[in-house]
């Protein structure tokens, strides 16, 4: 992912020792990016501390400098670039319109599912609202073979994005089978000072 821009990059999965990322399809321009190495350790590792040691090599024309991000700036990154992953690399027929009949929001607040646009065991529910309003919601997903990794909770999330912006829910695979669905109960809105003014006289 690009740090500058919050872009997802490229990704790939898979259960080799030795590990490549190639970014021969893709053109990387002058900037800051961060590499996300995410393994999924069997129960060997617990022999040697070594084990679980992580050799990263990056090769370039020129010299790269490396640092650690902190865990909490991580994962801003990452759920960032995945908002970015939502609205460029899924089509358009994979929006849910799922308050069509909601005349406060209708079409301008659309909702993508998706475990396997990314080419890595991680997926998304990105919930975009572009209506006038603040919406609120109630989410609870019921996941098998994978887990919640941002925001960091195990249960129901409360959504509340306000109007022209987005959220978005980042899933791990911890397991080749997985499934997951998705109940969401949807907040009256906050009615505005004029509004309520209005409903008085009546």
């Amino acid at each position: 992912m690009r740090e500058d821009s919050e872009q997802f990059v490229n990704a790939r999965f898979g259960g080799s020792f030795t590990f490549s990322l190639l970014n021969e399809k893709v053109v990387l321009e002058p900037g800051t990016y961060v590499v996300m190495v995410d393994p999924h350790w069997n129960e060997t590792s617990d022999n040697d501390p070594g084990y679980r040691e992580v050799l990263l090599d990056i090769y370039a024309p020129k010299q790269v400098t490396m640092s650690e991000v902190d865990t909490a700036t991580g994962m801003h990154l990452l759920a960032q670039s995945l908002k970015h992953a939502a609205r460029t690399r899924t089509a358009e027929s994979d929006k849910q319109f799922y308050l069509s009949d909601e005349s406060d929001y209708g079409n301008d607040v659309h909702r993508i599912s998706d475990i396997e646009c990314l080419n890595c065991w991680l997926g998304f529910v990105y919930t975009a609202n572009n209506s006038p309003y603040t919406l609120k919601e109630t989410l609870k997903l019921n996941l098998e073979g994978i887990e919640i990794l941002y925001p960091p909770t195990t249960e129901e999330i409360e959504l509340k994005v306000a109007a022209g912006e987005e959220h978005i829910v980042v899933l791990r695979r911890v397991d080749g089978g997985c499934s997951y669905g998705l109940q969401y109960l949807t907040h009256p809105r906050e009615l505005s000072d004029a509004e309520i003014q209005e409903k008085t006289k009546d």
